[in-house]
């Protein structure tokens, strides 16, 4: 039978306190995917609503979709010179959903000639 001694029971306090900054790092990095998650999520709907509307497609419905598929998203088309300008805001997901941030990207595109923006 074992003795006892003072130190028993060290090797799990160590082993819980290192689990701790560990966590803390796993957090940190799945705050990190979920916010380049959302970027990416919104430079893709931002550059295939500012393409369509640089070859004159109708856009509207488009938008809608968007709307209606990325939850807390808001999207805004609009003219800067001649440019076509594209502004998608989305909330991000997973460990992010308490906090109220919020990712926007931003996409120009020149219209194609014979297109009036």
């Amino acid at each position: 039978m074992k003795k006892h001694t003072a130190e028993s029971g060290m090797v799990t306090a160590e082993i819980a306190m290192g689990l701790i900054p560990i966590m803390g790092a796993f957090l940190l990095l799945m705050a990190a995917i979920a916010l380049g998650n959302a970027a990416l999520h919104a430079q893709e709907i931002a550059r295939d609503l500012a393409r369509s509307a640089a070859i004159g497609k109708p856009v509207g419905a488009m938008i809608s979709y968007y709307e209606q598929e990325v939850s807390g998203s808001s999207i805004e088309v609009g003219i800067s010179g001649e440019y076509v300008v594209v502004t998608v805001t989305v909330e991000p997901s997973g460990i992010l959903t308490p906090f109220d941030m919020d990712v926007s990207q931003t996409v120009m595109a020149l219209p194609e000639p014979g297109v009036t923006p």
